[in-house]
């Protein structure tokens, strides 16, 4: 069979999880193209990895997360939609597969193939919770009306884009998210939603490649001290908030590794001190292993491998979806969110604001509780044990071959 992956270009996350099912119906004897943006193409070159470039909606403004200019001109959005429509007609695959890709379910209706989705599941209109909410918040309604004006906005612009090639029309931005099969790359348990609408839970999907880790030469660190890791991901971070939480780390008597996920303004920010290890890519497995606290942004990659690590994670987002990965852990009672919840404003100020507001020492009681408390430890074990039942990337190339 033949397969064509599209992956949302706004995460590197999402390309991985391509190429981590990619491998699988390869070494099945499929021939599987993957088309990206240009900005993570020096990335899969290294890998040896073949690929396809095409322009994607989240290049207008290289935002890490959706917001209101992937969709403010319907010109651009159209000229994705033609572009990615004359490579499958080209390629002609059996089936396409898109990763949180907002444009790929249009492309493939109208080349007349087969699509299904891989997202996560606080992204679909089926989901009840409000990102990076729980609870009676008294901030919580100004986030559900900020959301559903963002989606109603995309709504509003992907259909002026779709009235101009057919007589389609969306009634919610978010429906392009599904496909014929969806599958869902988190758990129940992290994020519950109703069982219909063809969703197909997996379980985390993970991309593990030596070449990936021969690209960055540093060894594995190892301590004395109880280690802390801090990743922000490949499109999110900031270096105040790190630099503020590594020295907080310091002082409690933690060593630290600094995983920059590609930053490379991260590299120099510690280079004097003995207990703090910085690595520009690297698996974060091993290093999760010996850790007793991961502080992240909340991507759900690097969450989900502490959560089989069995090491709790105190989250610092910097944009709404993180956030309720906050909320997640906090309903599994394996982490928390480091900051209240706040309404989503453009941009990450307020969430940065938020962490600035908290004084040090509380920041630091909160490590110190969160990486020794037991009953934390009691839930990573009871989860570690739910995430075993999950075969992932395995599963999905399975449902594939006999689609």
């Amino acid at each position: 069979m033949r397969f064509y992956f599209g992956p949302g270009n706004n995460s590197l996350s999402h390309i991985l999880k391509c190429l981590s099912i990619m491998d699988i119906l390869s070494s099945r004897g499929h021939e599987v193209f993957i088309a990206i943006g240009q900005k993570y193409s020096g990335f899969l070159k290294k890998l040896g990895t073949p690929y396809f470039i095409l322009p994607d909606i989240q290049e207008t403004d290289d935002s890490g997360f959706p917001s209101f200019k992937w969709f403010s001109n319907p010109k651009y959005v159209l000229e994705c939609i033609k572009k990615e429509t004359e490579l499958l007609r080209r390629l002609n695959p059996d089936r396409a597969l898109g990763v949180f890709n907002f444009t790929l379910q249009i492309s493939a209706g109208i080349a007349g193939i087969p699509y299904d989705s891989l997202i996560c599941g606080c992204m679909l209109k089926e989901s009840k919770d409000i990102l990076g909410f729980h609870g009676d918040e008294p901030e919580k309604e100004i986030q559900k009306v900020n959301i559903q004006t963002f989606f109603n906005y995309a709504t509003q612009k992907m259909n002026r884009a779709l009235g101009e090639i057919s007589k389609i029309k969306i009634n919610d931005i978010r429906d392009l998210l599904k496909g014929d099969m969806t599958f869902l790359w988190d758990f129940p348990e992290f994020m519950p939603l109703p069982l219909t609408h063809n969703f197909l839970y997996l379980g985390p999907i993970s991309y593990h490649n030596k070449n990936c880790q021969s690209m960055d030469t540093d060894e594995f660190f190892y301590t004395k001290n109880p280690l802390v890791v801090i990743s922000f991901g490949t499109c999110s971070g900031d270096k105040d908030v790190l630099v503020r939480l590594t020295k907080i780390c310091l002082e409690s008597g933690f060593a630290v590794f600094i995983a920059a996920g590609g930053q490379k303004a991260f590299l120099s920010l510690f280079q004097a001190e003995p207990r703090v290890k910085t690595s520009l890519f690297t698996d974060l497995i091993p290093i999760l292993r010996r850790a007793c606290l991961l502080i992240t942004h909340g991507g759900q990659i690097t969450v989900f491998e502490a959560l089989k690590a069995k090491v709790p994670v105190l989250v610092m987002p910097f944009q709404p979806e993180q956030a309720h990965n906050g909320i997640c852990l906090e309903r599994i009672g394996c982490g928390e969110l480091l900051i209240p919840p706040k309404p989503f404003r453009t941009g990450s100020r307020v969430y940065i604001d938020a962490f600035n507001g908290i004084k040090d020492n509380e920041i630091a009681d909160r490590i110190r509780n969160l990486s020794k408390d037991p009953q934390t430890a009691e839930n990573l074990l009871k989860i570690r044990h739910t995430l075993e039942k999950y075969t992932g990337a395995d599963q999905l190339a399975s449902v594939l071959e006999r689609a």
